[in-house]
Formats: C-alpha cells, structure tokens, sequence
C-alpha cells in the first residue's frame, strides 16, 4: 500500500519533486538470508555468518551479549576479516555491509527510483 501511495504521489508531483521508495528492511532480510551473494572479501563473494557479531566478547552462537558489547571493558576483540561479515556489533552492519547497502540505495534495486538515477 506504502508503494502505491508512493508511486500516486510520484505522478501527481513529477515536475516540483521527486519522491523515492526505499526499501532498507527487504536488503537487509534478503542479505541475511542469503548472504552468499552479497559482498566481497579477498575476491570470494558473499558474507559469513549473518548472525554472528564481528566485534564483542559474547561468544556463543551469535558472539554477542549486551554486557559485552564491542568497545566495552574486556569487549575488544574483533573478528580477523570485518569485511566478510555483516553484523559489526551484534546491532549494528560492518562498513562493508554498510557499503552494499548504500550501492542497492544509490543505484537500485531497492530504492525506486534509484537515488543516482
């Protein structure tokens, strides 16, 4: 329905603004789901571990407990490769997540039209 609106007001307004439909949560849940196809690190493509936080001291599954957050007393520990990653922090994207998801806002698909259009 947002869509649609958006695309509504798109038309009406063409000539004094442009509107966009960025679409953040949809790049973010596909990256996770498959994160083989986004990324690059050393040449290989795709992220590792979409659950598991680079920076922090949380271990287990997910490397990630709030007491122990990146940057925290004894919670300096990063991972060897950021790059390859997508969770920084257990919150927040690494730059190179970051990175692929200004490119899909900047060029599309997930912002319509893309901001660089």
């Amino acid at each position: 329905m947002l869509r649609k609106q958006v695309e509504a007001l798109q038309r009406r307004h063409h000539n004094s603004t442009r509107l966009m439909y960025a679409d953040y949560y949809g790049l973010v849940y596909q990256m996770v789901q498959e994160p083989h196809k986004f990324g690059t690190w050393l040449g290989a493509l795709g992220f590792s571990a979409p659950f598991e936080a680079c920076c922090g001291v949380g271990g287990g599954k997910y490397n990630f407990d709030l007491s122990a957050r990146c940057g925290m007393d004894g919670a300096t520990v990063a991972c060897r490769h950021p790059s390859a990653r997508l969770s920084w922090d257990g919150i927040h994207p690494t730059e190179a997540a970051n990175k692929v998801i200004a490119g899909a806002l900047l060029r599309g698909p997930y912002c319509t039209p893309p901001i660089l259009s």
